[in-house]
């Protein structure tokens, strides 16, 4: 038999026992609570920092904007530009040339020796963005170059940025700043010479534009700013200063249709052309719908092409750099001026380790109305020849080598012409 004394040590040392599983479930259970909680806070923290981490995009050299769907690219090129125009043509910092600026102070200039010029501001930047949405993607795109106004050559060569692109699309939609859709890239060719060949749509304006896509090719169609850049008089004194007074947009139909690896554009468009001046500069109330077309085939031959295009109608503004008026005013009537264009560019790819390759352009335009009647100096006919060469010796650059023949017949005044040579280096990022 146990002694009192053995009896309260056992006791005590049960009583123990029994009290120690009590507090260790308690320390356990708030334990747990503790950690949840900090799981829970490491998630909110995990998922923030992810939020705001950069990481790559679903497109090629995109990133993901933090805490966002969007994918965002950058991009562009330097380019640096020297120009020797013989009669100090296109200058000064205006690498860019047409025959249309042969009776300007930019053209040709009697007295005055070749002229070197050097430039960057033709260098560009872009933008892309890219957004999924729950039936498509929201893609828009900005870009922009320093042809805005222009600066000094004293000390800083700065220049004005300018907008050359700003758009958005959705599906076959696109809405915003962006080429004409008159205008074919199939036709543009790889030239150093901004101002592009004689036959050469180079026109950027707002628009809406619906592109329609089948399997034997495109249809687009679109709405677009209207303007008239020229409008000469023959009868009364008319002063052509109310150029934007136009009610309705320009209508363009494009249709592009390959055949194997030819490729076609086919084009159509409608412009209403209006004058609607007060009495103190004519007293002239009047438009008339006009049209143009023009089609463009690039023939491949072997490794290289050969691009065809030709135009015709109230063209206007829309070709070679407004090398004709948009129309004309007649007896308080406003009439569109015809004229008609074509070209031939030969592009050629010599191969090599550093990518030689070759551009041939001959274009041509052409008045198609009674220039007897028509004001001193309004062109009659222009033409350009360009041959080139580029290299590119590392990746994503460009350099080249360009001479260009322009020439102008402007009306009662007779023959404008110069040579120009183009030298230009350019990296692409």
């Amino acid at each position: 038999m146990l002694s009192k004394h053995k009896k309260l040590t056992i006791g005590s040392i049960c009583a123990a026992f029994m009290t120690v599983p009590a507090y260790s479930y308690a320390d356990n259970a708030a334990l747990e609570r503790k950690l949840e909680s900090l799981e829970q806070e490491i998630s909110l923290l995990k998922e923030d920092l992810e939020n705001k981490a950069v990481r790559s995009g679903e497109s090629q050299g995109a990133i993901r904007l933090p805490g966002t769907s969007t994918d965002l690219s950058v991009g562009g090129f330097i380019h640096l530009e020297v120009a020797a125009g013989e009669s100090g043509s296109g200058l000064p910092n205006n690498p860019g040339f047409a025959p249309s600026l042969l009776s300007t102070p930019f053209g040709e200039i009697e007295g005055r020796d070749t002229a070197v010029d050097w430039t960057a501001r033709r260098s560009r930047l872009w933008l892309k963005t890219s957004t999924p949405t729950e039936e498509d993607r929201l893609n828009t795109y900005l870009e922009i170059d320093f042809y805005g106004a222009d600066g000094t050559e004293s000390f800083t060569h700065s220049h004005a940025l300018r907008l050359r692109r700003a758009f958005a699309t959705y599906g076959n939609w696109l809405v915003g700043q962006e080429f004409t859709t008159f205008f074919d890239f199939a036709a543009a060719g790889e030239l150093i010479n901004f101002g592009g060949h004689a036959n050469l749509v180079q026109v950027r304006q707002p628009q809406v534009r619906y592109t329609l896509n089948r399997d034997w090719g495109s249809l687009k169609i679109a709405a677009e700013n209207s303007y008239e850049d020229k409008v000469v008089t023959l009868s009364n004194s008319v002063a052509d200063t109310q150029k934007d007074d136009q009610k309705y947009p320009d209508v363009i139909l494009r249709a592009d249709i390959p055949f194997g690896d030819v490729h076609t554009s086919w084009k159509l468009m409608g412009r209403m052309l209006t004058m609607d001046n007060p009495a103190s500069q004519g007293d002239v109330d009047d438009e008339t719908l006009a049209g143009a077309f023009g089609s463009t085939i690039r023939l491949p031959i072997a490794s290289n092409n050969l691009t065809l295009e030709y135009h015709y109608g109230a063209l206007g503004r829309y070709v070679s750099m407004s090398a004709h008026p948009d129309a004309y005013v007649d007896n308080d009537k406003i009439e569109a001026f015809n004229s008609w264009g074509v070209s031939a560019q030969y592009a050629h790819k010599w191969g090599g380790k550093w990518n030689w390759r070759t551009t041939a352009v001959y274009a041509h335009t052409e008045a198609d109305e009674d220039m007897s009647g028509m004001p001193a100096g309004v062109a009659k006919s222009t033409s350009t020849g360009i041959i080139n060469l580029f290299w590119s010796p590392m990746k994503s650059t460009s350099f080249g080598v360009e001479y260009g023949y322009y020439e102008l017949d402007a009306n009662q005044v007779g023959n404008y012409s110069v040579s120009r040579v183009n030298l230009s280096a350019q990296y692409n990022f």
